[in-house]
């Protein structure tokens, strides 16, 4: 497929810092709200482990309406807001700023006033979180169908990361791990400023060829490439192998993502007592899961440009069974050992992740291709693979949680349980470090073994 030429008198520079502006305001933002929204709702609001189910449960039926809604209303929709994806951007910044900063501000002590908190909290970010990532997502796929020119996007967006991804450090400093709470919310304000800024930017400069065709043309279904009702881009999309393949794949990841997101500080602070680890160190930690993925994934652009996506995410799978399966037999007897292990595997799967766009976008092309369509249907195939994992997002927190309580957390956090529950706890905690690798990695080697669309990174260019 020939390379989109973009408007005239807008730089290959400015777009790439057009659309890595808007992955730093992502990351920036998203970094700090799955790090710590279940952390605060526990151990901060005390939120009770049945209003945390509810919550999770209306979470997961928000999720199933709201990505195929907003895909199919940003490629076939009229209305000026969602025209381009960039205009998506430039008018849901502030909204989307403002549902990051409404879970840090506590409504009242009462147990169903703050699970509607939470439930609110969740939807309202999800939607907004949606609606801009879906548009930002598909500036990646219309920008160039060239995968060099995709992973050159990719490079400078997770370099914007790197720089973003510093949040969580920031606030686990400054805060002293919650400790000081207002100094975590005076952080929060500012992170939600500065992303609103950065957002509004890439809505006025993220430029692509469609944006013409769009201005020119005032047939919009005929613009979008949406000729086909919504029915039948969801039976096309449902046939691929391919996108089958990569959501099933992607939920896996996902499951895996979350536990490491919203656990991982949880668990070390019962595994790794304080008298071991100082605090400033386990906020050093702690900013390095969300840092390194960044630093690897500009480190090894040129591998993956040579050897491609298909394989370094395969290679992804194999590095976390061989990771999961070393901190089953090394135990907690070495705890900087299993910290390290814990930090390779959740880099591998974050880097591994960031590459994710290319894959849909190569999707993308190929639905575009294979039904003659004048725009690809970025924004449903987006939205049908967020409808199928994002589920995932809420089954982890549901059922660690409920294993957790099982075992006494619940107890734990008001210091009533003995020694000997103590220790069945925390070897359940680190049971969950090993097998949830192991058991993901397996799972998702062989699913990714049915992608097809393994070369892609070898196909000439064409102009």
């Amino acid at each position: 497929m020939d390379s989109i030429i973009i408007q005239p008198g807008v730089s290959l520079r400015k777009r790439i810092f057009s659309f890595a502006l808007a992955s730093f305001a992502f990351s920036f933002m998203n970094s700090v709200f799955q790090f710590y929204y279940v952390k605060i709702f526990l151990n901060v609001y005390r939120i009770p482990e049945n209003w945390f189910h509810i919550s999770q449960v209306i979470f997961m039926v928000w999720n199933a309406i709201n990505d195929p809604m907003f895909a199919y209303i940003q490629d076939k929709s009229q209305y000026t807001f969602v025209r381009t994806r960039r205009e998506s951007i430039l008018y849901a910044a502030p909204f989307f700023s403002i549902s990051f900063l409404i879970p840090w501000f506590p409504w009242a002590s009462s147990s169903w006033i703050t699970g509607v908190h939470l439930i609110i909290s969740l939807c309202l970010y999800d939607a907004m979180f949606t609606f801009v990532g879906l548009a930002h997502c598909c500036l990646n796929t219309e920008m160039s169908h060239i995968q060099k020119e995709r992973l050159q996007l990719i490079q400078f967006a997770e370099l914007a990361c790197l720089f973003a991804s510093s949040s969580v450090f920031f606030c686990e400093f400054f805060s002293h791990s919650l400790q000081n709470f207002f100094v975590f919310q005076c952080i929060c304000v500012f992170i939600a400023c500065v992303s609103c800024l950065c957002m509004r930017y890439t809505g006025k400069n993220a430029h692509t060829e469609y944006d013409k065709l769009n201005q020119k043309n005032d047939d919009c279904c005929a613009n979008k490439g949406m000729t086909d009702s919504m029915l039948t881009v969801l039976c096309q999309l449902f046939c691929s192998p391919n996108f089958i393949a990569f959501v099933l794949m992607n939920f896996c990841q996902l499951l895996h993502k979350t536990f490491i997101s919203n656990f991982a500080a949880i668990i070390l602070d019962q595994l790794v007592p304080a008298s071991a680890i100082s605090t400033f160190t386990r906020s050093i930690y702690y900013g390095a899961i969300n840092i390194l993925p960044q630093i690897l994934v500009i480190i090894c652009t040129p591998i993956i440009a040579s050897v491609g996506y298909y394989y370094v995410i395969l290679g992804n799978f194999v590095c976390k069974i061989i990771f999961g399966g070393t901190m089953w037999i090394i135990g907690l007897s070495y705890p900087w050992i299993f910290m390290a292990l814990l930090l390779l595997d959740s880099t591998y799967t974050f880097a591994a992740s960031s590459l994710f766009n290319m894959p849909l976008a190569d999707i993308a092309d190929e639905n575009a291709q294979k039904y003659k369509r004048l725009q690809p249907v970025s924004s449903m195939i987006f939205g049908m693979n967020a409808l199928v994992v994002k589920p995932a997002i809420s089954l982890t927190p549901m059922l660690v949680v409920s294993v957790l309580n099982t075992y006494g957390y619940q107890d734990l956090k008001d210091n009533k349980l003995s020694d000997i529950q103590t220790v069945f706890l925390k070897d359940t905690m680190f049971r969950f470090l090993y097998t949830i690798p192991i058991l993901l990695g397996s799972l998702q080697f062989v699913i990714w073994m049915f992608f097809s669309l393994r070369y892609t990174h070898k196909a000439p260019i064409c102009q």
